[in-house]
C-alpha cells in the first residue's frame, strides 16, 4: 500500500466526498440491497489517460453494528482497516486512492476508491480463460499455493477474507 490516509479538515474532507461521489463509472458490481443500505461497485475511468483505472465501492446506508459502533457505521471503514493490514501483512492489495464517508439527511454514505491491481486477473477470470490449462499444472499449483499463503497470512493475523469468492481473488 502507499501513503497512510490522512483525513483533512471538515469542509475540505466534505468537498473533497462530494467530487468523488459525482464521479460516475460503469458498474461492474450493480449495486445490493443488504445490511439496511445498498453497496455496489464502478469502474471509473479518468480523463487523463495517464491516470490509472479506478474502482469505486459506494455505499448508501449500508452499516455493520458492534459492541463499539451500536449505532452502525459504514462498511467501508472496516474495508479500509483490512486493506491498511493486508498491505502490512506483505499481501497484495490495491492502492487506495480516498475512502470517505458522510451523513446525509441522516443517511450515510460512503464511499472506497483504489486503483486498479494492474497485471492481475481475477481467479474467476483465470479458470473462465483457462489459463491454468495454457499455462500447465505446475503454474496453477504455484498460483493456488501463493493464494494459500496469502490467505494464511491473513488468517494468522487474525483477519477473515470477508468474500471470498473468485471474482474477488486476483492473481
Amino acid at each position: 500500500m502507499s501513503r497512510p490516509l490522512v483525513l483533512p479538515a471538515r469542509e475540505a474532507r466534505t468537498s473533497t466526498f462530494q467530487r468523488w461521489w459525482n464521479i460516475r463509472g460503469e458498474w461492474v458490481e450493480e449495486p445490493n440491497q443488504r445490511r439496511a443500505g445498498e453497496s455496489g461497485v464502478q469502474r471509473i475511468r479518468m480523463r487523463d489517460p495517464q491516470q490509472p483505472l479506478l474502482y469505486c465501492k459506494r455505499q448508501i446506508g449500508h452499516l455493520y453494528r458492534s459492541l463499539l459502533h451500536p449505532f452502525g457505521r459504514p462498511t467501508v471503514l472496516r474495508e479500509l482497516q483490512a486493506l491498511q493490514a493486508f498491505g502490512w501483512l506483505s499481501v497484495r492489495v490495491p492502492e487506495l486512492i480516498y475512502c470517505g464517508t458522510r451523513q446525509q439527511a441522516g443517511q450515510w454514505q460512503a464511499l472506497l476508491v483504489t486503483a486498479e491491481l494492474e497485471g492481475f486477473v481475477s481467479l474467476e477470470d483465470w479458470y473462465q480463460q483457462e489459463l491454468g490449462e495454457r499455462f500447465g499444472p505446475a503454474v496453477q499449483e504455484r498460483m493456488l499455493t501463493a493464494v494459500g499463503i496469502s490467505l494464511g497470512r491473513i488468517h494468522q493475523a487474525r483477519w477473515q477474507h470477508g468474500c471470498c469468492y473468485p471474482k474477488h481473488i486476483f492473481i
